[in-house]
């Protein structure tokens, strides 16, 4: 009995040694975890060190064993300039250890496996594992469990390699799969596997670039352009393809791309490619493809955007005419492209793509890198062409995705739609950028942007390209010249995210600064310490290994999945701590020419509240852990998840609901044409319309009309009364007879005249034109038109109405919004006061006499003595405060402290936001999306004059650059050689031009401009203290686009007041972005002064075109306020509210020389309490005029309203139980309507 006893002690020794043996072949890396064991899933704690340090530190060569550098010589980058996309990196466990391995690519040298010893040493394990791939351009690599048996296969795409398949037979030795149905050709770059059909396994979408370029003048790539019945032929047409230009028998010849593949995972390393044509694409329209794409893509991700659990596909495509394409899965593996309605842009140079919640609002964002400098001078001389200029591109149409020559951030907008802001983030320009991703480098739980940088050739710079065109077209020329285009090395970058939606460049003091030629970046935990190193491959020199030395506090989640989807490609990773909701999706590939290690890593930066973490599979089913504790990695397996019914989102009815088809009425504009000419000026004949709602036949109800284009006709239309059949349309009114505009119509007014009827008063623009000559202000009825006012060399903008004099009629102020030879100086505006005679000029008149533009303007009672002050809205200046003194204005700007506020006004209106009784001002301008945001800090500055001698004054602006230290013009050497003539003699290279200051461009000039200054872009509420204004912050999405109308009324029906803008501007020039993130935006007031935006579901207004002039009216006596909104060459929306609180209609009626009771005010008392001050006024927001009906707040049976009448006396009423709508006649008449 004693012999089993001793051999099993034998035994035990032997397992003993054998797991001695076994432990200290173990990196010591490995070692550093000890694992817990609970339930399904397993915990280590970690030990953090200490530092003060937040970012990575680079590691040498010499220490960690990996001596990789991707080579490529400049000769033969003159041969194939494709080759300088560089090579990519992928990180993932091969050997089973615990620890991931580095893949790094190579063109023209071998490709290396790094096998992770642990304690940052890697042993060179390439040979042996069989995956050197020698002799080939190899770009692209991804690590994944392709197979389904539970190790890391290797996938490798090269250029003119296509892509190829290795197995791994799990110790890290892997065989090259033969019949992989994998395409052997082509100019593969990029991978991305997921499981797209819902069968279990991982299906795989690659890339493709093309082999060569035939600006390289390749062989046998012959290129024939000719006409045959009228039409342009462009032979090979699978390669070529010609697009007309602005001249009638101009073309340009665009070169295409090569088509991608995405392949279905048959099972044991076979795939089979989808084919394009087949029914599994379809266009935006949801017709199936007729052909494939023909792009230039270099990236691709695959992974759920819009929260259906099914993987969309996001293709980054290079060159303009190759436009980015986005995927969206519609179930069982067929996608459909996202139209103009989801992403209303794209990048045009796509780089790389990256996903993630930025604003933690839990929707998904992403970024796309382009490769626009962060310098200034670098911008100049780095010329794309993106052809913008030559080709009629419908940039104006709300349907067209323009591309944009930088970076973008699209912002969900909790929709599955998207805003692009990346010029309000600081996140548009990063140098010619390839990876790019998102991680939370400081584990503040904000996820910063990290991003490589560089090219062996700036085959952009402007006067290499200059050269190559005037030099010989022989191909020995053409290799002398690829040469000699510069070599361009650049930082790396990391931008921290704020948590604010903008983003700081903290690259030197993150440790990631490093200046060089950087491709390919992955990353992995290398270290086991719970957070993502990089490694990141480089072109002519060593590889990166950085190191993440910072010591916050985190959780790292790794996921084990059922076969064969065994890392859980596809999971959700949701981790909550206190109100702070961060998710993660698990992706293999989808960087930039690489993959990462699978790991969720996740900051925790308020350790001490409760952690709890919610993984949803692939499949559908949950996982849930409660209690984590910070500082640990956990590792989660699907065994015993469980499937739970998803609660389906409580849908809540949005405020509004769009009636738009009940009008069936659109802006018609005329073919664009910008005399100046200037990209300052560019837009000038597209302000309009506005729109102006009225009630003109008496029946208590507002109509509406919306301004129209030369030629066309003011359009009226009353707005059919059948809420149970919403099918039925408005009814046109015929206005103005059948006279067609002479010019394009601007401001819009209801005014009633003493002893006459209503009338339209509608101005005219005289800009395209410039002849003082014809009508600048015509009085329209329903048959005839007059000229009220005689155009000047002004050109009417604003126009607003009230008695100025105090004498019981209404005068007018009418704003000088442009002149045709000069937009910005000597641009007039008046006041006229009424007579017999009609509208006769005002005394005091040289007020107003050189301005400037003015694009808005209200007048409101804003210091309270009961005669109404003007303020007005200027483009390049401060805000105009005119106080009234008894019939004569005064300028007290400064006084009301708004003489530093120096914008893009477009709109004013006025409004009492904190229910003090005094009236506050909203002032729309450009927004912070926009091209000057990243100067503002030391002022755009525009330098105005006639320089060129035409007699036409232009300007030019200039920005400070903090590289160059000096004041440098913002626009391009061609752009200003049509302003400054002696530009191309005095610059003769546009890097003379790049590096040249301000001062030196205009010296020629003689005399010295007048300088005109913007510090402000921000869309702003300035409320009044009660002697000045005050500026209040307004909620970042009013910043999103420019805004032009504004109105203020009670949406919600709370008592406070709130807001509405019209937002978007898309006539801009070639080197500007479409500005189109805006869709009317809705802002519910607090009754304090501050404001919440709506989302697009929640507000229901979803405008996708040049919003223009906006009115507020109870359209359909329901005691709720609706919108109307004119859109520039777009329809008319009209949004009826829906949900809002159902209110007082309050009318008042004046006496006979002001009936409409213009200049009254009104304020509701609730139980003791005052409500807003509300003000009867004619024109206001931008060139429109809201309801004179006010809706108030039902206040129950005390309510009552105080009311200051036009002449300054007061009354108050008390508001008749149970009435709807009321009409309150002078002296305190209280007829019940309804």
């Amino acid at each position: 009995m004693r012999r089993p006893d001793a051999q099993m002690r034998r035994g035990f020794r032997l397992l003993f040694l054998l797991a001695l043996l076994c432990l200290s072949a173990l990196p010591s890396g490995l070692m550093a975890l000890d694992w817990e064991q609970h339930g399904q899933h397993r915990l280590a704690k970690l030990t953090v060190k200490p530092s003060k340090r937040i970012g990575f530190q680079l590691l040498p060569p010499g220490g960690t064993g990996v001596a990789f550098a991707n080579r490529l010589t400049r000769q033969l980058v003159a041969r194939n300039r494709n080759l300088a996309n560089g090579s990519g990196v992928a990180i993932g466990d091969v050997d089973g250890d615990g620890l991931p391995d580095v893949y790094l690519c190579g063109l023209q040298v071998d490709n290396r496996l790094y096998r992770n010893l642990g304690d940052w040493t890697f042993e060179d394990v390439t040979i042996k594992s069989g995956v050197a791939c020698p002799r080939q351009y190899s770009t692209g690599a991804l690590l994944a469990d392709v197979d389904g048996d539970g190790d890391n296969d290797l996938l490798i795409t090269g250029l003119a390699k296509g892509t190829r398949l290795f197995l791994n037979d799990s110790s890290g030795r892997f065989t090259e799969k033969a019949g992989s149905g994998l395409f052997p050709k082509l100019g593969s770059t990029s991978m991305s596997l997921a499981d797209i059909d819902a069968d279990g396994d991982l299906d795989l979408y690659v890339a493709n670039y093309r082999t060569t370029n035939y600006k390289d003048r390749p062989r046998g790539v012959n290129v024939e352009v000719k006409q045959e019945n009228g039409r342009v032929v462009v032979t090979p047409a699978n390669r070529f393809v010609a697009l007309k230009t602005r001249r009638n028998d101009g073309v340009h010849l665009v070169e295409l791309g090569e088509p991608d593949f995405l392949y279905e995972n048959l099972g044991s390393g076979r795939f089979r490619a989808l084919n394009w044509t087949g029914g599994r694409f379809l266009d935006a329209d949801g017709n199936a493809l007729k052909k494939p794409p023909l792009d230039w893509g270099l990236s691709v991700m695959m992974r759920d955007v819009n929260g259906d659990s099914l993987p969309d596909i996001y293709v980054c495509n290079d060159f303009f005419y190759s436009v980015d394409k986005f995927w969206i899965n519609q179930g069982r593996g067929v996608f459909r492209q996202a139209g103009h309605e989801v992403v209303r842009n794209f990048s045009m140079s796509s780089m790389s793509v990256d996903f993630a919640d930025v604003n933690r609002d839990g929707h998904d964002d992403f970024f796309v890198a382009d490769m626009l400098s962060m310098k200034s001078e670098f911008r100049k001389t780095q010329r794309a062409n993106v052809m913008s200029d030559e080709l009629n591109l419908p940039v104006t149409d709300a349907r067209f995705q323009p591309e944009f020559s930088r970076n973008t951030l699209q912002l969900n907008r909790g929709d599955n739609s998207f805003a692009e802001i990346a010029q309000l983030a600081g996140v548009h320009a990063s140098e010619w950028t390839w990876a790019s991703r998102f991680l939370d480098v400081d584990l503040d739980g904000y996820e910063d942007l990290i991003m490589t940088t560089g090219n062996e050739s700036d085959v952009l710079d402007a006067d290499m390209m200059s050269i190559v065109a005037n030099s010989p077209q022989t191909k020995e020329s053409h290799l002398q010249n690829m040469m000699r285009f510069p070599r361009l090395e650049t930082p790396n970058l990391i931008f921290r995210n704020e948590g604010n939606l903008t983003f700081a460049d903290n690259s030197s003091e993150w440790g990631f600064g490093q200046v060089g030629i950087s491709n390919g970046m992955a990353a992995g935990d290398l270290d086991n310490d719970g957070d993502l190193d990089l490694v990141i491959n480089n072109l002519n020199a060593p590889a990166f290994l950085l190191e993440n030395v910072g010591s916050g506090n985190r959780v790292a989640i790794r996921l084990r999945g059922r076969a064969p989807n065994t890392s859980a490609i596809g999971a959700t990773v949701a981790l909550k701590s206190g109100k702070l909701l961060q998710k993660q999706i698990v992706i293999a590939g989808g960087r930039y020419l690489s993959g990462d290690q699978p790991v969720c890593v996740f900051g925790v930066p308020h350790p001490g509240l409760s952690l709890s973490a919610e993984i949803k599979w692939p499949d559908g089913s949950f996982s849930e852990i409660q209690n984590l504790t910070p500082n640990a990695v956990y590792e989660v397996s699907q065994i015993g998840a469980e499937f739970r019914s998803d609660k389906a989102p409580n849908r809540v009815r949005p405020l509004f609901e769009d009636a738009s088809k009940r009008l069936n009425a659109a802006h018609v504009e005329n073919p664009r044409s910008d005399p100046a000419g200037s990209p300052v000026t560019a837009g000038l004949p597209e302000l309009g319309p506005g729109v102006c709602v009225a009630d003109i036949d008496g029946d208590g109800l507002d109509e509406l009309f919306v301004g129209a284009a030369k030629g066309g006709a003011i359009l009226g239309l009353k707005l059919a009364q059948a809420p149970q059949n919403e099918s039925i349309t408005a009814s046109n009114l015929t206005w103005g007879g059948n006279s067609k505009l002479i010019r394009d119509s601007t401001t819009i007014l209801a005014h009633k005249p003493p002893s006459s009827g209503l009338a339209l008063l509608a101005a005219l623009s005289n800009y395209e034109d410039g002849l003082a000559v014809g009508s600048a202000l015509n009085s329209v009825t329903s048959k005839s038109t007059r000229q009220v006012l005689v155009a000047s060399l002004d050109s009417a903008g604003p126009v607003s109405m009230a008695d100025i004099d105090g004498d019981g009629d209404l005068d007018l102020f009418v704003g000088g919004r442009v002149r045709r030879n000069d937009p910005f100086l000597s641009v007039n505006s008046a006041f006229y006061v009424a007579s017999n005679e009609g509208f006769v000029p005002a005394a005091g008149g040289e007020l107003l006499e050189g301005i400037g533009a003015v694009s808005g303007s209200v007048f409101s009672d804003i210091d309270n003595d009961s005669d109404l002050d003007l303020i007005l809205a200027r483009q390049w200046n401060s805000p105009l405060v005119l106080i009234n003194e008894r019939g004569r204005f005064s300028d007290q700007t400064a006084k009301w402290k708004l003489s530093g506020f120096h914008g893009l006004w477009n709109g004013v209106n006025a409004g009492d936001f904190n229910n003090d009784g005094r009236m506050d001002l909203l002032m729309t301008n450009a927004g912070r999306n926009f091209r000057y945001n990243e100067y503002l800090a030391q002022e755009i500055w525009l330098h105005v004059s006639d320089f060129n001698q035409d007699g036409v004054v232009d300007g030019i602006e200039s920005v400070w650059d903090p590289y160059l230290t000096k004041r440098v013009p913002l626009r391009d050497r061609q752009s200003l050689a049509a302003v400054l003539p002696w530009i191309a003699g005095l610059f003769q290279t546009h890097r003379a031009f790049a590096r040249a200051d301000i001062e030196t461009l205009l010296e020629p000039a003689g005399a010295t401009p007048v300088i005109l200054k913007l510090n402000t872009l921000d869309t702003t509420v300035f409320l009044n203290d009660g002697g000045s204004f005050k500026k209040t912050g307004l909620p970042v999405e009013a910043q999103f686009a420019p805004a032009f109308g504004c109105s203020v009324a009670d949406f919600d029906g709370d008592g406070n007041d709130d807001v509405y803008l019209a937002q978007n501007f898309f006539n801009v020039d070639s080197e500007t972005s479409r500005h189109d993130a805006g869709l009317g935006l809705v802002m519910l007031g607090d009754g304090h002064g501050g404001f919440r935006a709506l989302s697009r579901t929640e507000s229901g207004v979803a405008n996708l075109g040049q919003a223009r002039g906006c009115a507020v009216s109870d359209f359909n006596g329901d005691g709720r306020i609706d919108i109307v909104t004119a859109q520039n060459n777009d329809r008319v929306k009209l949004h009826l509210n829906a949900t809002g609180s159902v209110g007082v209609r309050v009318e008042l009626v004046g006496g006979e020389n002001n009936p409409q009771a213009v200049g009254a005010s009104v304020r509701q008392e609730q139980d003791g309490a005052l409500g807003p001050k509300r003000e009867i006024r004619l024109g206001s927001g931008y060139w429109s005029k809201d309801s004179l009906v006010q809706v108030f707040a039902d206040g129950g049976s005390r309510a009552k309203l105080h009311i200051t009448w036009p002449d300054a006396s007061v009354a108050t009423v008390p508001i008749p139980n149970s009435a709807k709508t009321i009409k309150i006649s002078k002296p305190d008449e209280v007829q019940i309507v309804h």
